[in-house]
């Protein structure tokens, strides 16, 4: 979604403390009326959501869930439509949802952001929510003395806070409800190869979201759970080398547009491994279904391998090297005897490199 034109029309401020010790709710507190700032101030808050929110990075658009009867989402559907006195009433519900919403003690409060407005040539309806963590700072007074201040909230140095932006669309008014909504969260957590680094209570317990299955989110998925799982193998570590080498061989060189368990599975697994791994991959909730191939996520991870040895020593190369040149085999070696005993084998690792040593350090 684009992001020009986004105009804020209300905006209103609650505060949310983090639980006590007993893991008990201490209430929210309540602002009381809509804030009135400058028509400087509103353009600046408007270019500051502008500039999050569109960081391809750390914002995504996101599925809403289906309504119960008491999600946000009703909440701004309603709040997008009322009054001014009803929006100062009934924006309490964020601050109330989001309180409910931090189960842990660890979490901080805040200052909770609810506004509205528009945004897109048709002005589309939007409702946002910022939860901002408050910092201290300096200002300058008008006789140049400074004063401390410890609650800035919102400051361009700032990244402690997280976003989410509900739309409303023009396009199709008759749509069942909340089809014609979209979601987009902005978390200083997440990035573009990690985006569940975004606070699940956020966007998921309070907001009503998840995250949506991407092509690339699923795919780096796949990866991580197959890698986690040959890792966790009763196998020889010449096996695991294996399995791994297949495992980037089927992302990276295998032409298919689509990766699925099963595929994978039986192409590269022993027939005795293959319903333990689809066990496996079910426990963590991946689809057994096909998925659209997308490396986008993990296309650095896919570059380089790494074999790791006992006393923290490491093979590490380019993937591909690894695929043409590097042989890794168990072997049995005899350990000389101390004393009279006589000679014993021990299990080894032989690796053999095409090529001669270029430098040593």
């Amino acid at each position: 979604m684009t992001w020009e034109n986004l105009s804020v029309r209300r905006i209103i401020i609650h505060e949310v403390y983090p639980r006590r010790d007993d893991r008990s709710i201490v209430p929210p507190a309540y602002g009381q009326q809509l804030i009135a700032l400058s028509p400087g101030g509103m353009a600046e808050f408007s270019n500051r959501v502008m500039s999050v929110i569109g960081s391809r990075s750390q914002s995504m658009e996101m599925t809403i869930k289906a309504p119960t009867g008491a999600s946000l989402i009703e909440v701004c559907r309603d709040i997008a439509e009322c009054h001014d006195d009803e929006f100062v009433i009934m924006s309490r519900r964020f601050a109330d949802m989001l309180t409910n919403a931090q189960l842990a003690r660890k979490l901080p409060g805040g200052i909770v952001v609810i506004f509205d407005g528009a945004v897109g040539e048709d002005d589309s309806r939007l409702v946002g929510v910022i939860k901002a963590e408050t910092h201290s700072g300096f200002r300058r007074t008008p006789n140049f003395e400074v004063q401390f201040v410890n609650d800035l909230f919102l400051t361009p140095q700032t990244k402690l806070y997280k976003l989410g932006i509900f739309v409303r669309s023009n396009d199709d008014t008759t749509a069942e409800f909340p089809i014609n909504w979209s979601a987009t969260v902005y978390d200083n957590q997440m990035s573009a190869s990690n985006r569940d680094g975004a606070a699940q209570y956020f966007y998921e317990s309070f907001l009503g979201c998840v995250l949506p299955a991407t092509g690339s989110r699923m795919t780096r998925k796949f990866y991580e759970h197959t890698k986690n799982f040959i890792g966790k193998m009763d196998a020889t570590p010449e096996k695991k080398a294996d399995y791994i080498a297949g495992l980037y061989s089927y992302l990276k060189v295998d032409q298919s547009e689509t990766i699925d368990c099963s595929t994978f599975s039986n192409q590269f697994f022993p027939p005795e491994t293959r319903d333990s791994y689809s066990s496996f991959m079910l426990s963590q909730e991946f689809p057994m279904s096909a998925i659209r191939k997308d490396i986008s996520e993990i296309s650095n991870q896919l570059k380089r391998r790494r074999i790791s040895f006992d006393r923290n020593i490491q093979l590490t190369g380019p993937s591909d090297a690894f695929e043409k040149l590097v042989t890794v085999r168990d072997v049995m070696i005899e350990v000389a005897a101390v004393g009279d005993a006589a000679p014993t084998e021990e299990p080894a690792t032989e690796i053999i490199i095409r090529g001669s040593a270029r430098d040593v350090e």
